[in-house]
């Protein structure tokens, strides 16, 4: 049924979608959105109108959510005028986001001390996921952990101590394999 009226009435709600943001390009994309909005919410919808009333509706809501969010942003010109006033100078942006080896390192990394903190005691292993991965105060975690905020503090110094001296051995023998090269056979 969704899929149906969604066909049937594409044209029509890409209309309301333009009508209201004045953007062919924008509409399309608005349109997408509006129907993934609304697969996702089918569950939800209990057959009180009809089903292309419902989603005319979420159409008008995500084009205007688009409007709010479009309000919000500030664009800048990725050229300008040189002092002189002759030339057109491009801007560089430089892209501040990890590069895929960053990112593959840094998850390689996450990996490693999830499973690292996964070989800890239960008492260190708890302090340091309530104290350093969810960040609880010690006094938190140790109102939690029913014991001593003395004692968490010990747990996470010690929990932190062993897994710099895990992370360090299991880096130091990633770079001997990696530095590890057969002799050519003769």
């Amino acid at each position: 049924m969704f899929q149906h009226t969604a066909e049937q009435k594409r044209s029509q709600l890409l209309g309301i979608a333009r009508r209201v943001t004045d953007s062919s390009e924008d509409s399309e994309d608005i349109l997408q959105d509006a129907f993934l909005k609304a697969y996702q919410a089918l569950p939800r919808f209990r057959g009180e109108s009809q089903m292309s009333t419902w989603l005319t509706a979420i159409v008008q809501n995500t084009a205007l959510e688009y409007l709010r969010t479009r309000r919000r942003r500030v664009l800048v010109s990725m050229e300008y005028v040189s002092r002189d006033g002759d030339d057109i100078v491009q801007q560089d942006f430089p892209d501040t986001r990890d590069t895929p080896e960053q990112s593959c390192e840094r998850r390689e990394m996450e990996d490693m001390l999830h499973a690292e903190i996964g070989r800890l005691s239960h008492g260190c292993r708890r302090a340091v996921e309530l104290c350093v991965l969810d960040q609880y105060s010690q006094a938190a975690a140790a109102s939690l952990l029913k014991v001593r905020a003395e004692t968490v503090k010990s747990r996470v110094f010690r929990g932190k101590r062993i897994l710099q001296q895990a992370v360090s051995r299991r880096l130091a023998r990633r770079r001997n394999r990696s530095s590890f090269r057969p002799e050519e056979v003769s």
